[in-house]
């Protein structure tokens, strides 16, 4: 081998290197970032004594409280993360909706929208994507996830 050959080998040596650690760095950053969104919402959870079966989409994670009937929304996708905390018995309907971008006819947002019983209240949305924030290669996904 020439030395041409052995500098054209040590550069992919060096760039597949690379191209392993930032790989195996991100990977650590997202589990790093799925146990503490886990650990937020089981200590909300122990904190209001709930009982949860509890899904993760996103950066977003919901459960549902069999014995007390309640449905526990937490939404991390934001700088601040946010709990929704919604008693099923004070619902008459919720529906899992996915709006499209009129322009380009692809799903722009997929959230459920929770209608109260009282009138007064308004219906509240929790997102499940939101194009703007969200990976597009997940959004196949939530919908079959989203129906849990």
């Amino acid at each position: 081998m020439n030395s041409t050959e052995y500098i054209g080998l040590l550069i992919i040596i060096v760039l597949a290197t690379f191209t392993i650690v930032i790989s195996w760095i991100n990977r650590n950053k997202k589990k790093k970032e799925n146990e503490n969104l886990e650990t937020e919402f089981d200590h909300f959870a122990i904190t209001n004594d709930l009982a949860i079966d509890k899904k993760k989409l996103n950066k977003r994670m919901i459960g549902i409280d069999k014995v007390n009937l309640i449905l526990v929304f937490f939404n991390n996708s934001s700088a601040q993360g946010e709990f929704h905390l919604i008693e099923l018995n004070d619902l008459s309907a919720c529906r899992l909706i996915k709006q499209k971008n009129d322009s380009t006819g692809h799903i722009s947002r997929i959230f459920l929208k929770c209608i109260f019983i009282q009138k007064n209240r308004l219906p509240i949305e929790l997102p499940f994507y939101n194009e703007m924030e969200d990976n597009i290669f997940k959004m196949m996904r939530l919908p079959k996830r989203a129906y849990y």
